[in-house]
């Protein structure tokens, strides 16, 4: 369990870890699995990878609510930990979310959390190893993470 890992890893008979050096991230698959990170002893992590709702479902299959519905979650969620803020995480695609529109929309969904966010921009690994899966997709160009 996570829950269980995570207070041996800062606890000062475990690891002692400081919380600020434990991340947790997670898609959030629902309103309720976000609102349950609220005790847990580490930083959050959101991987959004798409501000869009139907771009959202492609990249994330197990995606079933609302970016909207997801984001207010992680609003309520960040304001009953009094936390410093979020990690936001995105895999950046060539073509796909790499884009000066896909950038606004993130920055529409995630302007109003609590808090100071954080975006990570993950450069996609291509793997020939999946066949026609792993072609599908390519690394953004450098031009457009700039």
């Amino acid at each position: 369990e996570v829950s269980r890992a995570l207070r041996a890893m800062v606890h000062p008979f475990g690891f002692q870890l400081g919380r600020s050096y434990v991340c947790v991230s997670t898609v959030g698959p629902s309103p309720g699995h976000i609102r349950a990170l609220e005790p847990l002893p580490a930083r959050l992590a959101w991987s959004v990878h798409a501000a869009d709702d139907r771009l959202r479902r492609l990249l994330v299959p197990t995606t079933r609510h609302r970016m909207r519905e997801l984001r207010d979650a992680w609003g309520e969620t960040l304001q009953a930990r009094a936390d410093r803020g979020l990690m936001a995480e995105v895999t950046l695609i060539d073509g796909v979310n790499d884009g000066a529109d896909a950038a606004a929309s993130l920055h529409g969904l995630l302007a109003p959390l609590p808090g100071k966010t954080r975006v990570n921009l993950i450069p996609y690994n291509a793997n020939a190893g999946l066949g026609a899966a792993g072609r599908l997709f390519r690394p953004a160009q450098p031009e457009a993470v700039r």
